[in-house]
């Protein structure tokens, strides 16, 4: 199947405004967001482990690519198996809400993955936890990482930018640093509806894109 950027995800959810999807886009496809799509398409995962589903965006990106996705999160979304099942990607996907961290570490423990997403606790220690226990994987992203920096700033073998940090466990993010001398983005401010509610979305878009 065709690999899903956030761009295709809002172009066709705007169609969905009775349902609460009446939110502008402002992204293209070039958005960092998109850095997510392509690490995945550099590192070719056959499984991920994603951490924070929310709506399931991310989760159908990463599913467009992977073979299965397994994610977590703390609370049920009603909207997120919708999404999927516009963009054909729920049969891919294994939506887990746990109660707690003890319970994700079990099961977690006792699967396979070779990609993991981290954007869920955005706490140092809930961070930190994330990544004790999807590291056996060798290969991390971590969202919203400019919250979280001093902790990351501890891993080795780890990239960091503003918005993203890619960990590997043998080194090589050399493939990052590519990806990011040929962007240079400049923060927007879109105003939009999602679920009924008034919200100002931060985007990135690259600066004199056409």
């Amino acid at each position: 199947m065709k690999s899903l950027t956030y761009e295709d995800i809002y172009t066709e959810l705007a169609q969905y405004k009775n349902y609460g999807f009446g939110f502008i886009c402002g992204g293209t496809s070039a958005r960092p967001d998109n850095i997510i799509l392509q690490v995945i398409q550099h590192l070719k995962p056959k499984t991920a482990v994603e951490i924070g589903t929310y709506r399931g965006l991310t989760t159908a990106i990463i599913a467009s690519v992977c073979d299965k996705v397994h994610t977590y999160d703390i609370q049920y979304q009603k909207d997120t198996e919708f999404i999927w099942d516009i963009f054909k990607v729920k049969d891919k996907i294994v939506y887990r809400i746990v109660k707690d961290n003890i319970v994700k570490k079990t099961i977690i423990a006792d699967e396979f993955f070779d990609f993991a997403y981290i954007d869920g606790d955005h706490t140092i220690p809930g961070v930190e936890f994330d990544f004790g226990v999807t590291k056996k994987c060798g290969h991390i992203l971590f969202d919203d990482a400019d919250g979280i920096a001093n902790f990351l700033k501890t891993i080795d073998s780890i990239n960091i930018t503003k918005r993203f940090a890619y960990w590997s466990a043998d080194g090589d993010y050399e493939f990052i640093k590519d990806i990011q001398k040929k962007l240079t983005w400049k923060e927007l401010e879109v105003d939009g509806r999602m679920d009924k509610m008034e919200y100002g979305r931060s985007i990135m878009r690259k600066e004199g894109l056409k």
